[in-house]
C-alpha cells in the first residue's frame, strides 16, 4: 500500500489527461486500529502497575513485578512470529484483554516471598521455600485460564480465522508469565526484594508513618470483608436463592439483545447501492447516481465529506464483487467516504441516517439499499 501511495504522483499525466486519486484505502482504518491497541495497551500496563502500587505500598515490588509485563509482552512477540502470525487488530486484542493478567502469577509469588523474608532470615531458603509452595497453585491457575479457550481451536470457517490469532495470543502470553513469575520474580527478588523490617528501617520516618496509616485502612478493609463473609457464609441458602433468581431474571434478558457476526465500526465510510427496474437504460441510471450525488454534497458538510465515488453499470464477478455487487445497467453502489472520526461531529451510521430519507424519496420505484459496514465487515458477513 505504502509503495503504491509513492507511485501514484509519477504517474499522475500518463496518458495526458487523466487525473489519478485514492478512492478507497482500508489501510488507514487498520492502522488506526493497531495504534488505539498499543495505546490501549500500555495504558493499561500503566493503570495495572499504578494500582500494585497502591495495594503492595512498595516501589521494588511493584517494580519487580512490573518487569512481568514487557517480559511477557516479548517472548509472545517472539513466539507469534515463529508461528507465523502478524500484529494485527486480533493479536494485538488478544494482548490488550491479557496485559492485567499477565501480572498475576508474579504478584502470588512475590506476595508469599515476602511473607518468607519476614521470618526466614536465610534469603535463599526463604525464597526457594516460597516458590516451591506457590509453583502448582499457579500452574494450575494459569492452565485453568488457557483451557478456557481450547474449544475456539475445533472452529471452523471464518470464525476461526478471527479468533485463532486472539486466542492463541491469550495463551502463550499466560503461559510466558507463568514462566517469567517462576524464573525471573524469584530472581529479582533475592537481589533487590527486602523484608519488611529492613525495608522500614532504610526508608524515612514521614514514609514509613504514612504506610502505617495505609496498613491500618486495609486492615480495616479486610476486617470489613472478614464480617461480610462471616454473614454470606451463616446464611448460605439466602444467598444461593438470590444468585439463582437474579441469575433467571438476567435470562428474560436476551430477547432484547441484538445478534450479529460483527459490530459496525466506525471506518469512515458507507455505501448506497441504487436498484433501478430492470431495463433502465445505462445513461438513466447514470443521472440517477449525479443527483444523489448532488444530494448527498448538500446534506454532509465539506469538513465530514472527503470524496464520493460511484460505479454503475458494472457486472461484478469473483472478488470485484466485494466491492461492486452490480448485476446491470439499473444498478449503482454509490461509495460516500468520510473524514476520519476525530476531524467530524458524528460517527458514520449518524451521517447514514440523516442522509437516507432526502436520498429515498428522489425516485419512486427505485430501491435504496444503505450499507454502514466498510470492507472489513463486508468481507466477514
Amino acid at each position: 500500500v505504502d509503495a503504491l501511495r509513492k507511485a501514484i504522483p509519477k504517474m499522475i499525466g500518463i496518458p495526458p489527461g487523466v487525473q489519478l486519486g485514492i478512492s478507497f484505502d482500508q489501510s488507514i482504518y487498520i492502522r488506526q486500529s493497531i495504534k488505539n491497541l498499543i495505546e490501549q495497551a500500555l495504558h493499561g500496563s500503566l493503570l495495572a502497575a499504578a494500582v500494585i502500587l497502591l495495594f503492595l505500598r512498595n516501589l521494588t515490588s511493584t517494580l519487580i513485578i512490573s518487569v512481568a509485563i514487557p517480559l511477557s509482552i516479548l517472548v509472545t512477540f517472539i513466539v507469534l512470529y515463529f508461528t507465523n502470525q502478524t500484529l494485527n487488530v486480533f493479536t494485538m486484542g488478544g494482548l490488550a484483554l491479557g496485559i492485567g493478567r499477565l501480572v498475576d502469577d508474579s504478584i502470588v509469588e512475590l506476595e508469599n516471598i515476602q511473607r518468607h523474608l519476614n521470618v526466614d532470615r536465610n534469603r535463599w531458603d526463604a525464597i526457594v521455600n516460597a516458590a516451591r509452595e506457590v509453583a502448582m497453585p499457579i500452574f494450575a491457575s494459569t492452565v485453568t485460564t488457557v483451557v478456557v479457550f481450547l474449544p475456539m481451536f475445533f472452529i471452523v470457517g471464518i470464525a476461526r480465522l478471527l479468533l485463532i490469532p486472539l486466542t492463541l495470543t491469550i495463551a502463550i502470553a499466560l503461559f510466558t508469565s507463568f514462566f517469567v513469575s517462576r524464573t525471573v520474580t524469584p530472581a529479582l527478588c533475592y537481589r533487590f526484594l527486602k523484608s519488611e523490617q529492613e525495608a522500614h528501617r532504610s526508608l524515612p520516618g514521614w514514609f514509613v508513618r504514612i504506610m502505617q496509616w495505609s496498613q491500618r485502612r486495609y486492615e480495616a478493609l479486610d476486617e470489613g470483608y472478614e464480617r461480610s463473609l462471616r454473614w454470606v457464609l451463616a446464611h448460605r441458602r439466602t444467598l444461593l436463592v438470590a444468585v439463582v433468581a437474579l441469575f433467571i431474571s438476567s435470562l428474560a434478558l436476551l430477547p432484547f439483545i441484538g445478534t450479529e457476526f460483527l459490530p459496525v465500526s466506525d471506518e469512515s465510510q458507507f455505501r448506497i447501492v441504487l436498484r433501478a427496474p430492470v431495463g433502465q437504460r445505462v445513461e438513466k441510471t447514470v443521472d440517477q447516481v449525479a443527483e444523489v450525488e448532488r444530494v448527498l454534497r448538500e446534506k454532509i458538510p465539506p469538513d465530514e465529506l472527503e470524496a464520493i465515488a460511484s460505479s454503475t453499470g458494472v457486472l461484478a464477478q469473483g472478488r470485484s464483487s466485494l466491492f461492486n455487487p452490480n448485476t446491470g445497467p439499473h444498478t449503482s453502489v454509490i461509495s460516500v467516504y468520510l473524514a476520519s472520526p476525530d476531524k467530524r461531529r458524528r460517527n458514520q451510521v449518524e451521517i447514514m441516517n440523516a442522509v437516507r430519507p432526502s436520498v429515498v424519496k428522489l425516485f419512486p420505484g427505485v430501491a435504496m439499499f444503505f450499507d454502514p459496514g466498510g470492507l472489513v465487515k463486508r468481507v466477514t458477513s
